[in-house]
């Protein structure tokens, strides 16, 4: 998958998620341990997620590596 596209799918990943679990940025935020500023920055393409990062937001949000790759809205 192509960079860009992977992080555009990570986005709307996490973002369905989010919403699909009623979660704000700021509790998503506290549990990836970075700021609100930082996962805004993130959910809107303008910088990237971590490894660790994704670990945690994945893991806050119940969704499987997998799941938060795929193209498909969580």
């Amino acid at each position: 998958m192509e960079r860009r596209a992977a992080t555009s799918a990570v986005i709307r990943s996490i973002s369905s998620a989010m919403t699909a679990r009623g979660e704000t940025e700021a509790s998503v935020a506290e549990a990836a341990d970075i700021t609100l500023v930082d996962l805004s920055e993130r959910l809107h393409g303008d910088a990237e997620f971590t490894v660790a990062e994704l670990v945690h937001v994945s893991g806050f949000l119940r969704l499987s590596l997998d799941d938060t790759f795929s193209q498909e809205a969580a």
